[in-house]
């Protein structure tokens, strides 16, 4: 680890994103908790957030997960669904 002109130890850039995963990952868990209970204020690292809707909360967390998976290397997260007619 460097330090910096004030003699403070600086963190490299893996450090950093590092600490960035861990946050993401701690406020993507207070989502999914608020989700899953059905509330919409969310406190995580000393902030609280609420959100409009449900929708709005859902749509937080998906995006949140998708940063995660394109941090990791990994494809974004694709849903699709089935349509079957008789015809």
């Amino acid at each position: 680890m460097r330090s910096s002109a004030f003699g403070t130890p600086r963190l490299g850039a893996e450090a950093g994103r590092r600490r960035g995963r861990r946050r993401a990952t701690a406020e993507l868990a207070e989502l999914r908790r608020a989700y899953a209970s059905g509330t919409l204020r969310v406190s995580y690292d000393g902030k609280s957030v609420e959100y409009g809707s449900a929708a709005d909360l859902l749509a937080r967390i998906r995006t949140i997960e998708a940063e995660i998976a394109s941090a990791a290397g990994r494809p974004k997260p694709r849903r699709s669904f089935a349509a079957f007619s008789k015809g």
